[in-house]
Parts: structure tokens; sequence; C-alpha cells
């Protein structure tokens, strides 16, 4: 859980990711497969320049990048890349897909193997955060 507390109005942002499977699990097909976690997040603070960033945890050898999705067909908005990074204004719903590529085995370590997405500001703080766990198959 992250909390954080300021005497001037913040964004606040709520994501949550969902895999194909629907168990939390990002399954990566073979050691070079490439999978997905759709996310979705909304903006229930104050309007702030965010810039949503994957990141891998648990040292395993796994390769993120994520795109802007349109929220009704799922379609990439621009090609993916390392982040993005866009104005969410208070109520803002924004989609995302990560794409995460193995390269070498990921065992099933679901407490420290994860693909999560933060929702940093321009001070790098982090105003919204989710994960799935990852492994190979």
């Amino acid at each position: 859980m992250l909390l954080s507390f300021d005497p001037n109005p913040l964004p606040d942002v709520i994501p949550i990711g969902q895999t194909v499977s629907g168990d939390g699990i990002v399954h990566i097909p073979g050691n070079t497969g490439t999978a997905v976690l759709a996310t979705a997040a909304i903006n229930i603070g104050s309007a702030a320049t965010l810039v949503a960033r994957p990141v891998v945890t648990g040292g395993v050898p796994v390769s993120v990048t994520i795109c802007q999705t349109n929220p009704s067909t799922g379609a990439c908005l621009a090609p993916p890349s390392a982040t993005v990074s866009r104005t969410f204004n208070t109520n803002d719903l924004a989609t995302y897909t990560i794409f995460a590529q193995g390269h070498g085995n990921v065992p099933f370590d679901p407490a420290n193997n994860r693909v999560r997405l933060d929702f940093v500001d321009s001070l790098d703080v982090i105003r919204g955060q989710t994960s799935a766990a990852v492994r190979t198959n």
C-alpha cells in the first residue's frame, strides 16, 4: 500500500490490471514469448501530468513496453514505448496495455517476480500503482 500526505491537492490514481487468463498472472509463452497486461486507471485527485511507467521486479529476464489504448477497441494509440505521459484531469479515465517479453526462464514466484505499473508525477513520486505476477510457461 502506498500512502502520501501533502497540504496541497495531489493526483490520486487508482489503477487496476487484468491478465488474459484472469488469474492475476502474466503467462509468457515460452522463454522468448510475449504476453500482455491490460490496465485501466482513473484519477480521483487533482489534475497533473503523469508518466505511466512499467517496471519488472525480481530481477527476471523480462522486458516491458507500454501503450495507451483506445478504451473502446483496446488498440494502441501510438507504438509501445518505455513510458507514456499524459495529463490526467480529475475523474479522467485512461487505459493501457503492457507488453511483457521473455528473455529466458521466469520461475513462478508471485511475491517477487512481477510486472508493475507505476504512475509517477514530475518529482518521480508514485501516485498510483498496480501489478501482476509474471512467469514463463
